[in-house]
């Protein structure tokens, strides 16, 4: 009779990430192995720091969210409109350059700069939309190709946009990736720019 051998703790937790590893893409398998999410450390009890935002589908805490409001607009003498749509699974990448005149003078080296504005952040958004086993987010699919063909700025929610005061988004590009073996979910990145409203006082 063969021995009963009872894996050990550090057996185990190799067990877990290998079939996190195997299920899971790049975007949400950050932070999952040891059952946590990286915090910043900082002021305690605040939504988004040390207070999860909500429940994802996979059950682990959501600290960072991406929601498009939904909007409507008018082309060509048509009306148009997206719903809501909410994620869970988001990675952001936010940049921003400068507006400075350089100008030369005779007789000095170096230039001189004049600052003049902060230009538009450029967001770049890589997320996936996830459905049950064998079934495809095709809700989801739909809602998404309305919101980034829609010629119009979108009204955005989440907690990390809104430490660069990010509230209004306008996309300049988009594409849409099948992968092999993935047919549960579909991913999509989005290039845009931030747009701050202009108010019109008459």
């Amino acid at each position: 009779m063969s021995e009963l051998k009872i894996p050990t703790a550090t057996e185990i937790l190799n067990q877990q990430k290998v079939i996190i590893r195997s299920i899971s893409t790049g975007i949400i398998a950050t932070g999952i192995y040891n059952g946590t999410i990286p915090k910043p450390a900082t002021k305690t009890g605040e939504i988004g720091r040390d207070t999860p935002l909500y429940k994802s589908a996979l059950g682990t805490s959501v600290f960072s969210n991406f929601n498009v409001q939904a909007g409507s607009y008018t082309k060509n003498g048509q009306n148009y409109s997206f719903d809501e749509i909410k994620f869970d699974t988001v990675l952001f990448e936010v940049s921003m350059a400068k507006n400075i005149i350089s100008t030369a003078i005779q007789g000095r080296d170096g230039k001189i700069k004049e600052y003049i504005s902060d230009d538009d952040y450029s967001i770049s958004i890589k997320g996936v939309m996830t459905a049950p086993n064998n079934t495809f987010p095709l809700d989801d699919f739909v809602s998404m190709i309305k919101i980034v063909k829609a010629p119009v700025p979108l009204k955005v929610n989440s907690w990390w946009l809104e430490k660069f005061g990010i509230y209004n988004i306008v996309i300049m590009s988009y594409s849409f990736n099948q992968r092999a073996g993935r047919f549960s979910e579909q991913s999509f990145e989005i290039t845009a720019v931030s747009d701050t409203p202009i108010e019109l006082n008459i």
